[in-house]
């Protein structure tokens, strides 16, 4: 398998696509390279949270930048297609935290529009999302 696969391919998401993105080949250095790159462009947080499988890794890999002043919850994902998954994560975060408390998300590679409090590290062009 390579990191971007061409074929017909069932999505976490439920949805079909011709091509699928496998960050499980990516070895450590690649993630984490990733992960310092996104330390250095968002907001400080305080505590990292994976979505499983796909985010796991790089919530451990981010979790040595966490920041205890901080009052943001980050989660992280590999890869977003509808968001889902990130969305469920965040109200179940929100639904257990005090106010005051910010739940901010990153993904390595959106391959459809992320909402506002998700910030994409790597987008795919709108050409490229309905393959």
């Amino acid at each position: 398998m390579s990191l971007f696969n061409y074929g017909d391919f069932d999505l976490h998401s439920g949805n079909k696509s011709k091509f699928k993105i496998d960050c499980s080949v990516l070895v450590w250095n690649d993630e984490n390279n990733i992960a310092q790159l996104i330390s250095n462009v968002i907001p400080p947080f305080n505590n990292v949270v994976g979505i499983p499988k796909g985010g796991t890794r790089l919530a451990s890999l981010l979790s040595k930048y966490t920041n205890g002043s901080s009052n943001r919850i980050l989660i992280v994902d590999d890869v977003l297609t509808t968001g889902n998954s990130m969305e469920t994560k965040k109200k179940e975060i929100e639904s257990t935290i005090d106010d005051g408390k910010e739940v901010i998300g990153v993904v390595m590679f959106a391959r459809n529009e992320c909402p506002h409090w998700i910030i994409p590290i790597f987008t795919l062009g709108e050409r490229f999302r309905d393959i």
